[in-house]
Protein backbone atom coordinates (compact mmCIF):
# COMPACT_ATOMS: atom_id res chain seq x y z
CA UNK A 1 0.00 0.00 0.00
CA UNK A 2 1.78 3.15 -1.00
CA UNK A 3 1.77 5.87 2.09
CA UNK A 4 1.41 10.00 1.23
CA UNK A 5 2.15 12.23 3.90
CA UNK A 6 1.05 15.83 4.25
CA UNK A 7 1.59 18.29 6.91
CA UNK A 8 -1.41 19.84 6.25
CA UNK A 9 -4.68 18.82 4.18
CA UNK A 10 -8.19 20.23 4.58
CA UNK A 11 -9.15 16.77 4.75
CA UNK A 12 -7.56 13.57 3.81
CA UNK A 13 -10.70 11.79 2.21
CA UNK A 14 -11.30 15.29 0.22
CA UNK A 15 -7.90 14.54 -0.55
CA UNK A 16 -8.53 11.36 -1.78
CA UNK A 17 -11.57 12.41 -3.50
CA UNK A 18 -9.61 15.01 -5.15
CA UNK A 19 -7.02 13.29 -6.39
CA UNK A 20 -8.99 9.81 -7.01
CA UNK A 21 -7.60 9.35 -10.70
CA UNK A 22 -3.93 9.61 -9.98
CA UNK A 23 -3.80 7.20 -6.46
CA UNK A 24 -2.89 3.94 -6.78
CA UNK A 25 -5.50 0.78 -6.45
CA UNK A 26 -4.48 0.71 -2.74
CA UNK A 27 -3.08 3.62 -0.69
CA UNK A 28 -3.37 5.72 2.77
CA UNK A 29 -3.57 9.71 2.80
CA UNK A 30 -2.10 11.53 6.20
CA UNK A 31 -1.87 14.37 7.42
CA UNK A 32 -0.37 15.75 10.50
CA UNK A 33 -3.02 18.67 10.73
CA UNK A 34 -6.70 18.96 8.91
CA UNK A 35 -8.01 21.96 8.54
CA UNK A 36 -11.16 21.27 7.85
CA UNK A 37 -11.20 17.67 9.41
CA UNK A 38 -14.68 15.75 9.85
CA UNK A 39 -16.98 13.11 10.67
CA UNK A 40 -20.38 11.89 10.22
CA UNK A 41 -23.54 14.78 9.66
CA UNK A 42 -20.65 17.01 8.49
CA UNK A 43 -19.22 17.42 12.47
CA UNK A 44 -15.91 18.64 12.82
CA UNK A 45 -12.47 16.96 13.98
CA UNK A 46 -9.80 18.74 15.14
CA UNK A 47 -6.63 17.85 16.52
CA UNK A 48 -3.33 19.79 16.87
CA UNK A 49 -0.50 18.83 14.57
CA UNK A 50 1.50 16.14 14.15
CA UNK A 51 -0.49 14.27 17.69
CA UNK A 52 -2.38 12.58 16.16
CA UNK A 53 -3.39 10.06 13.32
CA UNK A 54 -5.37 11.39 10.47
CA UNK A 55 -5.49 9.42 7.52
CA UNK A 56 -7.25 8.04 4.79
CA UNK A 57 -7.53 4.39 3.48
CA UNK A 58 -8.07 4.31 0.06
CA UNK A 59 -9.35 0.95 -2.07
CA UNK A 60 -10.14 0.52 -5.20
CA UNK A 61 -10.32 -3.35 -5.99
CA UNK A 62 -12.10 -5.96 -3.62
CA UNK A 63 -14.57 -3.22 -2.49
CA UNK A 64 -16.79 -4.21 0.53
CA UNK A 65 -19.90 -2.20 1.49
CA UNK A 66 -20.19 0.39 3.50
CA UNK A 67 -21.36 -1.62 6.82
CA UNK A 68 -18.59 -4.76 6.34
CA UNK A 69 -15.52 -1.38 5.67
CA UNK A 70 -16.83 0.11 9.16
CA UNK A 71 -16.64 -4.00 10.95
CA UNK A 72 -13.29 -3.80 9.57
CA UNK A 73 -11.84 -0.53 10.80
CA UNK A 74 -13.89 -0.48 14.20
CA UNK A 75 -12.41 -3.77 15.01
CA UNK A 76 -8.88 -2.85 13.82
CA UNK A 77 -9.15 0.10 15.83
CA UNK A 78 -10.11 -1.57 19.03
CA UNK A 79 -7.30 -4.32 18.77
CA UNK A 80 -4.90 -1.35 18.33
CA UNK A 81 -5.94 -0.13 20.98
CA UNK A 82 -5.70 -3.36 23.60
CA UNK A 83 -2.07 -3.81 22.55
CA UNK A 84 -1.30 -0.50 24.56
CA UNK A 85 -3.29 -2.83 26.80
CA UNK A 86 -6.31 -0.09 26.39
CA UNK A 87 -9.88 -1.74 26.58
CA UNK A 88 -12.27 0.00 23.96
CA UNK A 89 -15.72 -0.99 22.52
CA UNK A 90 -17.79 1.29 19.59
CA UNK A 91 -20.95 3.22 20.19
CA UNK A 92 -22.60 3.29 16.87
CA UNK A 93 -22.52 4.13 14.35
CA UNK A 94 -19.03 5.33 13.83
CA UNK A 95 -17.18 5.85 17.32
CA UNK A 96 -14.76 3.97 19.35
CA UNK A 97 -15.02 5.08 22.84
CA UNK A 98 -12.99 4.54 26.12
CA UNK A 99 -14.62 4.89 29.79
CA UNK A 100 -17.49 6.81 27.91
CA UNK A 101 -15.13 9.10 26.20
CA UNK A 102 -14.56 9.43 22.51
CA UNK A 103 -10.78 8.41 21.49
CA UNK A 104 -11.57 7.09 17.88
CA UNK A 105 -14.03 8.29 14.97
CA UNK A 106 -14.77 6.79 11.13
CA UNK A 107 -15.76 8.30 8.16
CA UNK A 108 -16.71 5.68 5.81
CA UNK A 109 -17.54 6.87 1.57
CA UNK A 110 -18.12 5.23 -0.92
CA UNK A 111 -18.05 6.46 -4.46
CA UNK A 112 -19.69 4.45 -6.82
CA UNK A 113 -19.99 6.90 -10.07
CA UNK A 114 -16.99 6.62 -12.58
CA UNK A 115 -14.22 4.96 -10.64
CA UNK A 116 -15.76 3.25 -7.68
CA UNK A 117 -13.83 3.25 -4.80
CA UNK A 118 -13.96 2.83 -0.98
CA UNK A 119 -12.75 5.48 1.72
CA UNK A 120 -11.96 4.81 4.99
CA UNK A 121 -11.36 8.20 6.81
CA UNK A 122 -9.71 7.51 10.85
CA UNK A 123 -9.28 10.22 13.52
CA UNK A 124 -7.47 8.36 16.21
CA UNK A 125 -6.42 10.67 19.44
CA UNK A 126 -2.73 9.43 20.48
CA UNK A 127 -1.38 12.32 21.86
CA UNK A 128 -4.26 14.80 22.17
CA UNK A 129 -7.50 15.40 22.14
CA UNK A 130 -10.11 18.05 21.44
CA UNK A 131 -10.63 20.70 24.39
CA UNK A 132 -14.25 19.09 25.13
CA UNK A 133 -16.20 17.22 27.22
CA UNK A 134 -15.96 13.56 26.65
CA UNK A 135 -12.62 12.64 24.64
CA UNK A 136 -9.41 10.99 25.50
CA UNK A 137 -5.98 9.93 24.05
CA UNK A 138 -4.02 7.27 24.50
CA UNK A 139 -1.37 9.58 25.81
CA UNK A 140 -3.93 10.82 28.79
CA UNK A 141 -5.11 7.31 29.51
CA UNK A 142 -1.71 5.94 29.71
CA UNK A 143 0.20 8.86 31.01
CA UNK A 144 3.44 8.78 28.15
CA UNK A 145 3.33 9.92 24.55
CA UNK A 146 3.12 7.32 21.78
CA UNK A 147 4.70 7.43 18.93
CA UNK A 148 2.05 7.91 15.71
CA UNK A 149 4.04 5.82 13.49
CA UNK A 150 3.74 3.29 15.14
CA UNK A 151 0.58 3.26 15.74
CA UNK A 152 -0.18 3.80 11.85
CA UNK A 153 1.76 0.84 11.68
CA UNK A 154 -0.13 -1.47 14.26
CA UNK A 155 -4.02 0.35 12.37
CA UNK A 156 -2.99 -0.44 8.70
CA UNK A 157 -1.95 -4.09 9.94
CA UNK A 158 -5.02 -5.02 11.59
CA UNK A 159 -7.14 -3.04 8.56
CA UNK A 160 -5.49 -5.40 6.13
CA UNK A 161 -5.75 -8.24 7.89
CA UNK A 162 -9.28 -7.71 9.41
CA UNK A 163 -10.09 -7.55 5.08
CA UNK A 164 -9.52 -11.41 4.64
CA UNK A 165 -11.96 -12.19 7.33
CA UNK A 166 -15.45 -13.14 6.92
CA UNK A 167 -17.84 -10.94 7.15
CA UNK A 168 -19.68 -13.70 9.68
CA UNK A 169 -16.71 -13.68 12.31
CA UNK A 170 -16.36 -9.27 11.74
CA UNK A 171 -20.18 -9.51 12.39
CA UNK A 172 -20.11 -11.73 15.46
CA UNK A 173 -16.87 -9.86 17.18
CA UNK A 174 -18.85 -6.41 16.54
CA UNK A 175 -21.94 -7.42 18.39
CA UNK A 176 -20.03 -8.45 21.23
CA UNK A 177 -18.36 -5.22 21.36
CA UNK A 178 -21.28 -3.05 21.36
CA UNK A 179 -22.54 -1.97 25.28
CA UNK A 180 -26.08 -1.99 25.67
CA UNK A 181 -25.40 1.25 27.84
CA UNK A 182 -25.26 3.00 24.22
CA UNK A 183 -27.80 1.40 22.72
CA UNK A 184 -30.25 4.53 22.50
CA UNK A 185 -31.33 6.88 20.72
CA UNK A 186 -33.67 9.16 18.72
CA UNK A 187 -35.72 7.91 15.97
CA UNK A 188 -37.94 10.06 14.65
CA UNK A 189 -38.18 12.49 17.83
CA UNK A 190 -38.79 10.20 19.67
CA UNK A 191 -36.42 8.15 22.26
CA UNK A 192 -35.82 4.65 21.46
CA UNK A 193 -34.03 1.44 22.74
CA UNK A 194 -32.50 -0.30 20.01
CA UNK A 195 -33.29 -3.89 20.50
CA UNK A 196 -30.99 -5.98 17.84
CA UNK A 197 -28.73 -5.11 14.67
CA UNK A 198 -28.77 -7.62 11.46
CA UNK A 199 -26.33 -7.92 9.04
CA UNK A 200 -27.51 -5.44 6.30
CA UNK A 201 -27.06 -2.28 9.59
CA UNK A 202 -31.10 -2.72 10.30
CA UNK A 203 -31.79 -1.55 13.92
CA UNK A 204 -34.65 -3.18 15.29
CA UNK A 205 -36.72 -0.52 17.78
CA UNK A 206 -39.93 -1.23 19.03
CA UNK A 207 -40.04 -4.75 17.43
CA UNK A 208 -39.53 -3.15 13.63
CA UNK A 209 -36.41 -2.86 11.80
CA UNK A 210 -35.28 0.55 10.27
CA UNK A 211 -32.30 2.16 8.86
CA UNK A 212 -29.51 2.41 11.57
CA UNK A 213 -28.44 5.59 10.15
CA UNK A 214 -31.13 6.86 10.64
CA UNK A 215 -30.87 6.88 14.29
CA UNK A 216 -29.02 9.36 16.30
CA UNK A 217 -27.52 7.59 18.87
CA UNK A 218 -27.10 8.35 22.63
CA UNK A 219 -26.10 6.81 25.76
CA UNK A 220 -28.16 6.90 29.03
CA UNK A 221 -25.72 9.31 30.70
CA UNK A 222 -25.57 11.89 27.70
CA UNK A 223 -27.02 15.51 28.44
CA UNK A 224 -29.86 15.02 25.75
CA UNK A 225 -33.06 16.23 27.03
CA UNK A 226 -34.98 13.06 26.59
CA UNK A 227 -33.04 11.08 28.73
CA UNK A 228 -32.73 13.41 31.92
Amino acid sequence: MKVLHFKTLDSTNNYVKKHLKELPEAALVLADYQSSGRGRRGRTWTSDQGKNFLGTYLYKEHLDDGFNALLQSSLAIIDTLESFGVDSFIKLPNDILVNDQKIAGILIEQIRDGSPALLIGIGLNVNDAPNIEGTTSLKRLLGKSIGVAEVRELLSERIERNRSVSFAELFSRFKDTLSSKHLHGIYQNKPVRIEDIDEHFQCRIDSKWVPCQAIQFRSLTTNCKYFK
